[in-house]
């Protein structure tokens, strides 16, 4: 059975870094229709394996990632669940850089229901440190072993030092 890697986490936790290493492997990914909207069959042509990104929110919305992973077993994946962590701080000066946000405390509020949220709706993942992902090939290596696959070849920008300046 093909691997649909559902990478998920709050904004600005490191989870479009993540789904570009799956792309790096060439594991295609698929657009997350963000109303969540698409007919039966249409979002899946492709054989093997994918990833898909879903952010918490992502453009505003909150998905519900228990439907997004039942339509993927019912569209014949398995699903591997990987949720992206980062520390709060850089999270949420992150955010608010980006636009995502307004404030550190509407980031906060966000963090907290997307977790809160993640963990409701997805109760077997992988919690990946964005930290550690960005700081030890050897954690890379090993995570993607795991899953089968080797370690892409990623160069990764470690964000976290530019909010301690």
């Amino acid at each position: 059975m093909s691997k649909c890697f559902l990478v998920t986490g709050a904004e600005s936790t490191g989870t479009r870094m993540m789904v570009r290493s799956f792309v790096l492997l060439n594991i295609p990914e698929l657009e997350f229709p963000r109303r969540f909207n698409w007919a039966y069959g249409s979002i899946f042509p492709i054989e093997g394996d994918c990833v898909i990104h879903v952010g918490m929110p992502m453009g505003g919305v909150w998905a519900d990632l228990w439907e997004v992973a039942k339509r993927m077993r019912n569209e014949g994946k398995k699903i591997v669940p990987i949720v992206m962590t980062r520390e709060w701080f850089a999270t949420t000066q992150s955010q608010v850089k980006r636009g995502f946000v307004s404030t550190p405390d509407e980031a906060i509020a966000n963090i907290r229901e997307a977790y809160r949220r993640i963990t409701q709706q997805l109760p077997h993942y992988f919690m990946v440190s964005y930290e550690q992902y960005c700081l030890e090939a050897q954690y890379r290596s090993w995570l993607f072993s795991l899953w089968g696959l080797p370690l892409p070849p990623i160069d990764i920008h470690y964000g976290n030092a530019q909010y301690y300046g």
